[in-house]
């Protein structure tokens, strides 16, 4: 434990302030700073956990629309089964429900089915006629025509046949097999006609090969008009077709009626015959064939993931999601199993969530009961992160908190926003800032505190030590004089001296002791009084260089006694000024024995007074050591001396230059002091003139 004797006590002052008040308080500076980022952790949560709740909300909103589709659906199934009644019923779902878009149906036949168009029927390769006659001449006319190439015996059979059929089916194919026949023979007036004639019959849902026959009877009559040049009768037959293509799509295949459609509009522009009707069907051919593009991709990219997912589940109440890129944004398809008729054939309801929509009527309803604050929103963002949605206005790109939906539009997400675009951190920054401030400046505080409590308490040590010093040297400085006074006082009781001039000697020197005595009792007792602050002067209207000879005649002995030579340079003319004479005098004193104490070998002291408006300047200059330049203003505090060898060699009290500057002070004055090492020192005393 010497060690810790050995530490300084500024030191141990120091480790205590520390251990004691600054670690305490770092820790729980730390505790509370970690109690902001709690709480910043905490508001995040919590928005987490509401943009949760609002999406799972919005997904079993959705969910809820399509349960009660399904449900629906179980009541309104179509009974025949056929594709207009699959088409009724796709127009009815899409018209009485605005959340959804697009709707088709997986055929368990095959076809894919919208409201308005069809894809991959299945169909017969074979013609079929009713009557068996009329099917022998049908295949004669076939080999007659390919094989033999008798192009006239195949129209006389296949007319003959024309003739005896019934039905408008065998009608459709015969008028046909008869026109290209002409077409083939080069008479293209009575294959015109011919095609005409099926035309004719082809608003009664017939078709030629699969395809409706108004198709095969407008495109052969349009090439037919091109063989005979007739330029206008061409842009006529294409038109037409064009318009009923349009008309009749649900008619015929998705991919046959796109093909038609953009030859006949490719070859109408190239006529180059332009009019308003042509623009409007040209708007028409754009929508239309779009529609049929979505259906091939649907086709493509969907059908494909619902029938693996169908097959991964054959459960009947199969329900799910897909979501896919279109034209390079993401939709979202829902789908589930449906029963077509009443023998139970199942097929596979699709459809388009429509975002619009969801976004427009389901998001206000859902989000009108969340209540999150005037400042706090919610909004939805889509796959690029615009907006879709927003409960209030917005500034900014910085999110409270973001959450992306599920199964459902998961190409969205959900965020909550601050009205003035703030994040979590920012929205506590200003708590963080404020406690850090708060912080800062209550350790600096205490830092301060410290810092002032190790100088008050370094000044008390040095203090006490001075006070220590100044008891050790006053108790010397009394015991020299009083040593003295003492000897020559034994020795002229003892009677021994009788040389007149050694007893007149002795009593001067038992004087000049006496004096030195009675100005460190003084000196003390004024100190005293000062510190008490019980200290005051007798002030009066006095010539201020009589006081200054009388301090330099109380004084002039002594220091010739020890050397010094003395120039004194006085004001010619008298000058009265309202002082205390005797602290002034004091003063005086003071200087002239700080100037013998600490001159070396140069025992030279000048004393001099001048007036300087509005100051009387009375100097003191000396020979002596100097003071350092750094240490000018400490010589006037009580109790300090110079740690140099002269001043350790030299008794003192560390009061004289406290008392000097005091009683100048107190007359309104100041002290001045100019000093260099080695070479002396100049103190000036500015008292007030008399005004």
């Amino acid at each position: 434990m010497n060690w810790i004797k050995g530490i300084s006590p500024t030191f141990k002052i120091l480790i205590m302030a520390i251990v004691l008040i600054l670690l305490p308080a770092a820790v729980l500076s730390y505790i509370g700073f970690e109690s902001v980022n709690e709480r910043a952790h905490n508001l995040e949560t919590g928005y987490r956990g509401t943009l949760l709740l609002v999406r799972d909300r919005i997904e079993q909103e959705i969910l809820r629309l399509e349960q009660n589709l399904r449900s629906s659906l179980e009541t309104t199934a179509p009974e025949s089964g056929d594709r207009d009644s699959f088409r009724e019923l796709l127009q009815l779902i899409e018209s009485g429900n605005p959340w959804l878009k697009y709707p088709f149906l997986v055929h368990p036949i095959g076809e894919i089915i919208t409201p308005v168009l069809f894809l991959d029927a299945l169909q017969s390769s074979e013609p079929e006629f009713d009557s068996q006659t009329v099917s022998e001449l049908f295949q004669r006319a076939e080999k007659a025509e390919f094989i033999r190439k008798d192009l006239q015996e195949a129209r006389s059979l296949y007319a003959e046949a024309l003739a005896g059929s019934r039905s408008v089916h065998d009608r459709a194919i015969l008028l046909s097999r008869v026109a290209r026949s002409d077409f083939k023979m080069g008479d293209y007036r009575t294959g015109i006609s011919q095609y005409r004639e099926l035309l004719g019959i082809s608003d009664q849902g017939v078709t030629v090969g699969g395809i409706p026959a108004f198709i095969t009877a407008l495109t052969q009559i349009a090439d037919g008009c091109a063989a005979l040049d007739d330029g206008q009768g061409r842009f006529d037959a294409l038109l037409e077709l064009n318009k009923r293509l349009i008309r009749h799509a649900s008619e015929v295949p998705a991919d046959k009626c796109a093909y038609y459609l953009k030859q006949t509009t490719q070859e109408l522009e190239a006529l180059a015959n332009p009019s308003s009707e042509s623009e409007e069907l040209a708007q028409l051919n754009a929508s239309l064939l779009e529609d049929i593009r979505r259906l091939e991709w649907i086709c493509d990219a969907l059908l494909p993931q619902i029938t693996t997912l169908s097959s991964e589940n054959s459960s009947r109440s199969l329900q799910g999601h897909v979501s896919e890129k279109y034209d390079g944004a993401s939709v979202q398809f829902g789908y589930f199993q449906m029963s077509t008729s009443s023998k139970g054939l199942e097929a596979t309801l699709g459809y388009n969530l429509d975002g619009d929509q969801i976004v427009s009527d389901l998001l206000p309803r859902i989000l009108n009961n969340v209540n999150l604050g005037r400042d706090i929103s919610i909004g939805i963002l889509d796959e690029i992160g615009k907006f879709r949605f927003a409960q209030m206005e917005f500034s900014g790109s910085a999110y409270l908190a973001m959450e992306s939906f599920d199964e459902i539009l998961p190409f969205w997400k959900v965020v909550m926003v601050h009205s003035d675009g703030k994040s979590v951190d920012e929205l506590v920054s200003r708590e963080r800032w404020v406690y850090l401030a708060l912080l800062a400046g209550t350790f600096l505080v205490m830092i301060t505190g410290i810092l002032l409590t190790v100088r008050a308490a370094v000044h008390e040590l040095e203090l006490s030590r001075l006070k220590t010093e100044f008891v050790s040297n006053v108790s010397h400085e009394l015991k020299t004089p009083l040593s003295l006074i003492r000897m020559f006082g034994e020795t002229l009781e003892s009677g021994i001296v009788q040389d007149e001039s050694k007893r007149v000697e002795f009593y001067r020197i038992i004087r000049s002791e006496s004096e030195r005595l009675t100005r460190l009792i003084n000196n003390v007792l004024d100190f005293s009084k000062i510190e008490a602050g019980v200290k005051q002067y007798n002030f009066q209207e006095a010539e201020v260089g009589s006081v200054v000879s009388k301090a330099l005649d109380t004084y002039r002995l002594e220091i010739r006694n020890l050397g010094f030579t003395i120039d004194c340079r006085l004001l010619s003319k008298p000058i009265t000024a309202r002082i205390d004479p005797d602290a002034v005098c004091e003063a005086l004193l003071n200087l002239l024995d700080n100037a013998a104490k600490y001159t070396g070998e140069d025992k030279h002291i000048t004393l001099s007074m001048e007036t300087s408006e509005p100051w009387i300047r009375i100097s003191v200059s000396d020979r002596g050591v100097g003071i350092p330049q750094d240490k000018l203003n400490s010589i006037f505090d009580k109790y300090y001396r110079l740690q140099t060898q002269k001043t350790r060699e030299t008794a003192g009290s560390g009061l004289g230059l406290t008392l000097v500057k005091h009683i100048i002070e107190a007359h309104g004055g100041r002290v001045e002091v100019e000093s260099e090492v080695a070479k002396g020192s100049k103190f000036t005393l500015l008292i007030p003139m008399k005004s």
